[in-house]
């Protein structure tokens, strides 16, 4: 297993790709606890997730894959 699991956010200006590690699913959660979208994620690599349909502000990026839960904050401007 990496050493480094790690999720690696980069933002532009049509949503955010989420780069992971390994297969998991990956969960953004506003600050309300209310989870605004869920991918389940087959295999390490890319997701590209559309953030023009969700509100600007602070949410909260989750990524469990049974053995870890990494947790990464996202702003929305």
């Amino acid at each position: 297993a990496p050493t480094n699991m790690q999720i690696k956010i980069c933002q532009n200006a049509h949503g955010i790709n989420i780069n992971t590690f390994t297969a998991g699913k990956i969960e953004i959660i506003g600050l309300h606890g209310r989870v605004v979208a869920t991918y389940d994620v087959a295999k390490s690599g890319t997701i590209f997730f559309n953030t023009g349909a969700i509100a600007k502000g602070v949410y909260l990026i989750k990524f469990q894959n049974g053995q870890k839960n990494l947790h990464s904050k996202l702003i929305l401007r």
